[in-house]
């Protein structure tokens, strides 16, 4: 019959014993209850011209040990074939529609060949393919571009993953809960992640992240690996972006590297990953996060930050609020420090500014209370932000080796150190950073009178000398001048002994 329905959910041939089923090549479709439950049928021969299986066609046929499904096919009915004692099955490239649990229930069904370019995935757990069928294996055909959603889903037999050149993307659930996995290998060509796609795998360890620009859910608990156990986490060297929510509540990383050429990353990516202690980072120029909401480290207790000797720019928002962090170290290669870049790293201990540095954001260094010794402002800097330095309480002196100071945010040091700090400032150039946004709030300024590198009981006899004989030397009276007055006076006397004094 070329179109045939039945009004039963009983297959009319029940009460046959039927072993044999050849599909005739005028048939385009079999109907719902085909032959449900014919247990003696072990061979089905299937046209070319057959394009649709109905609803439970085949379910409960458990003599049916194989099939060939043609290549004409393209919609698969729900629980078509379920509960057959077919060992394997592939499905064409031209199917369009499979019914969930279509292959479910199968207990000899160990491996799928899956070819089908143009699937619509299950939209969720219910209605996934191969539920309670034990597979250990599967095949992806060379022309299929996504692995489906739900394909693998809670599979604890599947042992690897294994993707051919031609998938882009990996959709929702695809492996969760494939609990004999151990590593993962994600390619250079993966472009997109879905939601849990490799989530709640118990054994799974090590992951090899490879994809250049890869997307992946916003949410958190959308994440990819959400769930898995993951010790080590290698990023590869072409990796230009981490994505979204990467390693959520990555309990059991200890440590993470990331590689030069990445760019930019996600929301969230290492949020809530308790036991990571420290990160290798190595981007040469990564945008930080567009706002503290999306901080890359939230609830992790980083000890240690590595950066990488080709850094150029350290990120907005990059370890901020890392209570925990001691160690601070920059390469020379450093010219940029975002904002928020390092606030409140309360246990930071020193601040050392490279050489090369031309820019440190607002809030950089806030509440770095634990940071002592001194801050020496490289003559290359050119922009230090609003309060950058806010309660740097145990820093000694302020040290800028601009010969003409820049106007900056008009508080980038806070009250405190403005009051309580000594800015040193490079010879002759007091009158330059008084006058200047940022600079002038300094209470104790002083220069190098004799730009010998030291400032000291000879200093105090140069400015004494010009106060009682004068000088038409115009260098001569702006090193001076090293409260910056405009004047040289007894007051500049008096700066450069309280300074001598520590006062």
């Amino acid at each position: 019959a070329t179109a045939c329905v039945y009004q039963s959910t009983l297959s009319p041939f029940r009460s046959m014993p039927i072993t044999e089923v050849n599909i005739g090549s005028s048939v385009i479709s079999l109907p719902d209850y085909f032959m449900k439950s014919i247990a003696t049928l072990t061979t089905v021969n299937f046209s070319g011209s057959l394009k649709e299986i109905g609803d439970h066609a085949f379910n409960e046929c458990t003599g049916l040990q194989s099939i060939e499904l043609p290549t004409s096919l393209t919609t698969i009915g729900k629980y078509a074939f379920s509960e057959t004692s077919l060992k394997t099955i592939s499905i064409p490239e031209g199917i369009t529609s499979i019914g969930y649990n279509a292959l479910g229930n199968c207990p000899d069904l160990k491996h799928v060949t899956y070819n089908a370019t143009d699937c619509v995935q299950p939209k969720s757990a219910s209605y996934q393919w191969f539920k309670g069928s034990p597979l250990s294996s599967y095949t992806l055909g060379s022309k299929v571009t996504t692995v489906p959603a739900y394909f693998m889903f809670e599979q604890e037999g599947i042992k690897g993953v294994e993707l051919p050149a031609s998938i882009t993307a990996i959709g929702a659930n695809a492996f969760d809960g494939c609990n004999s996995i151990t590593n993962v290998t994600i390619d250079e060509r993966i472009t997109s992640i879905d939601a849990n796609a490799f989530a709640n795998c118990a054994s799974l360890k090590t992951v090899n992240f490879n994809a250049v620009n890869c997307t992946t859910p916003i949410s958190q608990g959308n994440a990819i690996f959400y769930g898995s156990p993951i010790e080590e986490m290698n990023i590869g060297d072409k990796v230009e972006y981490i994505p979204n929510a990467f390693l959520y509540k990555q309990r059991k990383l200890h440590s993470i590297t990331i590689p030069e050429n990445v760019k930019s990353m996600g929301r969230y990516p290492f949020n809530y990953c308790e036991n990571l202690r420290v990160v290798n980072f190595n981007a040469v120029n990564c945008e930080g996060p567009a706002s503290g909401n999306y901080r890359w480290f939230d609830y992790t207790h980083l000890y240690e930050l590595n950066l990488g000797d080709k850094v150029e720019s350290i990120p907005n928002y990059l370890v901020y609020n890392q209570d925990s962090l001691k160690n601070f170290s920059m390469p020379e290669s450093v010219k940029r420090i975002g904002d928020y870049g390092y606030y409140s790293c309360a246990q930071m201990q020193n601040i050392a500014l490279p050489p090369s540095i031309e820019y440190i954001g607002a809030y950089a260094f806030y509440n770095c209370r634990e940071a002592y010794g001194d801050i020496v402002i490289p003559e290359s800097l050119t922009m230090i932000g609003h309060m950058a330095f806010y309660n740097c309480s145990q820093i000694h002196y302020i040290y800028s080796m601009r010969k003409d100071a820049t106007n900056l945010d008009n508080n980038p040091f806070g009250l405190e150190i403005q009051n309580t700090k000594w800015l040193i400032v490079p010879r002759g150039s007091a009158q330059s950073y008084k006058a200047a946004n940022g600079w002038g709030s300094f209470r104790n300024m002083i220069n190098d009178v004799n730009g010998d590198g030291v400032i000291n009981v000879s200093d105090v006899n140069a400015i004494i000398n010009v106060v009682l004989r004068g000088s038409d030397d115009d260098d001569v009276m702006k090193a001076a001048d090293v409260n910056g007055s405009q004047s040289v006076n007894v007051t500049d006397t008096n700066v450069a002994i309280n300074f001598i004094l520590g006062k």
